[in-house]
């Protein structure tokens, strides 16, 4: 807009009245505001004095200024009052004429596509961001570009995972493995809880037990059996589930991974009420606050209990009342001395433990 203010003040200087009119007209299409729109006819007014001291020219310089605001500036005006602008429109505008006809990526179609790719990703439109951080990779914006897609994409599995569109998880997945941006065992568990989704729980776990097969890191191979220990749990498979949560455990033990044995002690504790075996049970439970105190839990008490209430909405009906039975067994340890024999057996060692 300032490069067509300067051509219009030297039109009018050549007394070129119908060029600076025809600059000033196309300064006015680019005004966002009407402060803008005041300065281009305020500002040319303030100059056209330094032009001429013949009078008729002055006069005729500022008639030609004084018709553009009637016109022109005041139906922008109107414009602008029915459009008010906006970042999103602005930029769209941007890459409208920096980006869309383009064959590379400059510096300046690669700032745009980033601040679109970002403004995208930080609204949740996440299709959208994934076209933007697409065009980058590769680009001077690497490496954002490849871990915003990358990002973007993992967002999207989970809402499609959420309402079980196995084939479009599978796709984005694909997308992602491609990137080299992730694993088999979140690919897997990915695909499995869109299946789960459609309650097609054996298929979600024979998705995971091939995974198994072919992970070759420890902390997947761990990962994906406590989810498929928790799916063979939920389907009563008590010792599918027992399989999958001791290799899982075993794993955990190996890494020194406190978190996780707490977790999969927990699992093994429901599998042991499930069973009936509350003394097992009540074992499970010590090792698990045990893990949680060696990884730094100031509260065991409160760990167990919140991922007992967890798994309290986990899947399964057994699993439930299973979870809620270690909750009672978490609580009476909590309390005070058991004095029911069996209980005592089982609950005592937890409630020492929990003391201490």
């Amino acid at each position: 807009m300032t490069c067509l203010m300067a051509d219009a003040f030297a039109a009018f200087a050549r007394d070129d009245i119908d060029e600076a009119t025809e600059r000033l007209s196309r300064a006015t299409e680019l005004a966002t505001s009407r402060i803008e729109l005041r300065d281009i006819v305020e500002g040319m007014l303030l100059r056209l004095p330094l032009l001429s001291d013949d009078g008729v020219v002055a006069v005729a310089h500022e008639r030609a200024v004084q018709a553009l605001g009637a016109g022109p500036v005041r139906e922008r005006e109107q414009w602008l009052a029915r459009n008010p602008p906006s970042p999103e429109r602005e930029l769209a505008a941007a890459l409208a004429t920096h980006v869309d006809q383009a064959t590379t990526l400059g510096p300046i179609q690669t700032a745009l596509l980033a601040v679109r790719a970002r403004r995208d990703a930080h609204a949740g439109r996440r299709e959208a961001a994934v076209a933007a951080y697409q065009a980058l990779l590769g680009s001077s914006f690497e490496p954002e570009a490849t871990l915003g897609l990358t990002r973007a994409l993992r967002e999207m599995a989970e809402e499609q995972a959420a309402v079980g569109d196995v084939d479009h998880v599978r796709r984005l997945m694909e997308r992602m493995t491609a990137l080299e941006y992730t694993e088999p065992a979140e690919a897997a568990t990915a695909v499995a809880s869109a299946l789960e989704r459609n309650h097609r729980c054996h298929d979600a776990r024979e998705q995971l037990e091939a995974a198994i097969a072919m992970a070759t890191d420890d902390r997947e191979r761990a990962k994906l059996h406590q989810r498929a220990g928790g799916l063979a749990l939920a389907q009563d498979d008590l010792d599918r589930a027992s399989a999958h949560l001791h290799a899982a455990l075993e794993i955990a033990h190996e890494r020194e991974a406190h978190g996780r044995s707490g977790q999969l002690q927990i699992r093994m504790a429901l599998i042991a009420i499930l069973r009936d075996d509350v003394t097992a049970a009540g074992a499970h439970l010590l090792a698990a606050a045990r893990a949680w105190k060696e990884g730094g839990a100031v509260d065991p008490t409160a760990a167990l209990n919140g991922e007992l209430h967890g798994l309290e909405r986990a899947r399964g009906a057994n699993v439930e009342r299973a979870a809620r039975e270690a909750l009672r067994l978490v609580e009476l340890a909590a309390g005070a001395e058991v004095v029911d024999e069996d209980l005592a057996l089982a609950v005592n060692p937890l409630q020492r433990e929990l003391d201490g």
